[in-house]
């Protein structure tokens, strides 16, 4: 075993347990709290926790699987047929993505956080059709200056609407955003771990832990009787 290889295993476990981590402080721990701790409803029913458990469990077993080698690539023409389309709809959708955003934002404005509806189907159909087809684009757009400037714009453009629903709504689900761009970018060699680095994605995780529930008025640390 090469000295490659056993640093490349490390960093694999090392990201598949920071994922389990992330899934149990944002999924599992609240309603842990609601429940064990605080003795309180929790807003979270029980089929949504084991279709969680059960999407941890088929996403860390599809992980440690062996990659599965093709013969054949991907044609050049076609990855850049989906670079382009991908980009081009992440632009078309941004708009309405940004607009039904802050409309949930203005309609919660005299909610308490936990209280009210939730995110409509409308809402996620837009939501996560743009934030797929802007992860189809960081993955296929080329590793050129040239491309730097439509990488940060839908960077932003996918980040942006999930942070103003994040002010009356989950921080979880602007995480959802964030992480992904954050891995796609060190898994594309956009980004290089460093002392600094790290400190940047740690001011980067504060922000994402404390500046929404400062917003929603959360009473301690974001935590509350009503939600995490």
């Amino acid at each position: 075993m090469t000295l490659a290889s056993d640093a490349t295993k490390k960093i694999r476990r090392l990201f598949l347990g920071a994922f389990i981590v992330a899934c149990g402080l944002f999924w599992w721990l609240p309603s842990i709290l609601f429940r064990f701790v605080l003795h309180v409803h929790d807003p979270v029913r029980n089929w949504a926790l084991w279709v969680s458990l059960l999407g941890v469990i088929t996403f860390a077993g599809g992980y440690l699987l062996s990659p599965v080698r093709f013969k054949s690539t991907l044609p050049l023409h076609l990855i850049d047929a989906c670079e382009t389309l991908a980009y081009k709809v992440t632009l078309w959708i941004a708009c309405p993505a940004i607009v039904l955003a802050a409309q949930f934002c203005y309609s919660r404005s005299g909610v308490d956080y936990g209280q009210g509806e939730g995110l409509s189907l409308v809402h996620q159909a837009v939501l996560y059709s743009h934030m797929f087809f802007g992860f189809l684009f960081l993955g296929a757009a080329k590793t050129i200056p040239q491309d730097r400037r439509r990488i940060i714009i839908v960077s932003i453009l996918v980040i942006l609407p999930r942070f103003i629903i994040s002010l009356r709504w989950g921080r979880f689900f602007l995480a959802q955003a964030i992480v992904p761009i954050v891995f796609i970018a060190l898994a594309r060699g956009w980004m290089r771990l460093s002392g600094k680095r790290i400190l940047q994605l740690g001011v980067l995780a504060t922000f994402i832990l404390f500046v929404p529930a400062f917003t929603r008025g959360d009473k301690f640390l974001g935590l509350d009787a009503t939600g995490f």
